[in-house]
């Protein structure tokens, strides 16, 4: 019935939208068309094979197609549906779950080639929110906070629209909040970390243990929703970041890298394939340690796991394994927390420079300027110890030219760079009454 679409089948429905119909020539286009498509089809059905996205993309439709059936089936038995439907309610369950391949079914705006490039992967997110605002717009709020239940239930707390933007940027970085506390802190101190886990991170995912809550994000990836900058269109930064990745994969091995770690890195961060990635970082085990591993974009140590656990099928299938993805997150709005606070010191600091700046020798500093930097310092997260050292250093640098740092450094190319550029000796400057 076509409810198991193959990811060739969709291929071939786009490249369909860019056959040219004229009159010029109209044989030998069409002739050339179908030549470049008949080699399109054959290196994306290896490519599907090879990189195992045909086995769980079938495993995905079919599971959405019985879910389907079953839930046809009830209302049969209830009396609401009769059997004409069925085939038409499950490709309508299986496409809103799994991808829109129907032009009719996509806003004008994500139609097309360009369109379905823009609104990769995110058919999910337009589906719910097509269906929220709906629920909304007629004044259905009980179905709209069953909606809302349900997702909140398979996708957790994350799966809510704006939680992150909400939980981040407003509550964990709010300035009477010098401590960061937020919604995770707050629950996972109030009720634990597994009644945490499942309240924020849904039930699959803690059946599973792993990060399937990622696949239920309602939230638009930009905050115009529509990228205005090519970079943040997902097909143009996938294929960037394999490109990318390529290159630091061959640039590594050239430099005397190890081939086997550098061919099973650059697999692992290809960003093409989730179940080839997990199959390189599962490889990893052949090594001394016999530990699955996964590292970072900069090659640094990530996560282990036994190889014979749970979390290994987890990276095979794509996913990754509760506990790193639970950490990841964590470090994410670590660092956050700490670009925020990082920023407010910033701010403090420039203010503090306006009151040292330029001060006559023997001037004593206004008590009112530092205690006021100290306040922030201190809320900010620095510690109360190490402030007179700050405060003597942001001092000097603030009424030291820059050149003169680069030269009373005295180390590297830079101050030899410097010294010739003011045509003079180190000892000369360093003696000259200016």
């Amino acid at each position: 019935n076509g409810w198991m679409k193959t990811m060739n089948d969709q291929q071939s429905a786009m490249i369909d939208q860019l056959t040219l119909q004229g009159t010029e020539n109209s044989a030998q286009m069409q002739g050339r068309l179908g030549k470049a498509m008949e080699i399109a089809k054959t290196l994306t059905d290896k490519a599907e094979i090879g990189t195992g996205n045909r086995f769980f993309e079938d495993y995905n439709r079919f599971t959405a197609a019985h879910v389907g059936d079953s839930i046809y089936s009830k209302g049969v038995q209830a009396g609401i549906y009769t059997e004409d439907g069925r085939s038409a309610y499950i490709n309508t369950f299986v496409n809103r779950t799994q991808g829109n391949t129907l032009a009719s079914q996509r806003p004008l705006l994500f139609q097309g080639p360009i369109g379905q490039a823009i609104g990769l992967f995110q058919t999910f997110q337009f589906n719910t929110m097509q269906q929220l605002f709906r629920h909304v717009a007629e004044g259905e709020g009980k179905d709209a906070a069953m909606m809302m239940g349900l997702q909140g239930t398979i996708y957790g707390m994350n799966g809510l629209p704006g939680f992150q933007y909400i939980n981040q940027h407003i509550i964990g970085t709010a300035s009477g909040n010098p401590n960061h506390t937020d919604a995770y802190s707050t629950l996972y101190g109030a009720a634990g970390k597994t009644a945490g886990d499942w309240l924020m991170y849904g039930v699959p995912s803690n059946l599973l243990q792993t990060n399937l809550y990622s696949r239920g994000d309602i939230n638009p990836r930009t905050l115009t929703v529509v990228p205005v900058a090519p970079q943040d269109i997902v097909a143009v930064s996938a294929f960037g970041k394999f490109a990318g990745n390529m290159k630091d994969t061959f640039t590594k091995i050239t430099d005397g890298g190890n081939v086997w770690q550098s061919l099973l890195q650059g697999v692992e961060h290809n960003g093409l394939s989730r179940p080839l990635a997990g199959l390189a970082q599962t490889l990893q085990a052949a090594g001394g340690s016999g530990k699955v591993i996964s590292t970072t974009n900069k090659g640094d140590l990530s996560f282990a796991n036994d190889f014979m656990s749970l979390a290994t099928l987890s990276r095979l299938a794509g996913g990754k394994p509760m506990d790193e993805a639970l950490a990841n997150d964590e470090v994410a709005r670590s660092q956050l927390y700490k670009a925020s606070d990082k920023l407010r010191m910033n701010v403090a600091t420039e203010v503090f420079k306006t009151s040292v700046i330029d001060r006559p020798d023997g001037e004593p500093v206004n008590p009112t300027a530092v205690t006021n930097y100290m306040q922030m310092f201190v809320h900010n997260g620095g510690r109360q110890q190490d402030f007179n050292q700050t405060m003597l250093h942001t001092m000097t640098q603030t009424n030291t030219p820059r050149a003169n740092q680069i030269i009373l450094s005295m180390k590297g190319p830079y101050g030899e760079h410097m010294k010739s550029l003011m045509n003079g000796k180190i000892a000369d400057l360093l003696s000259s009454p200016e």
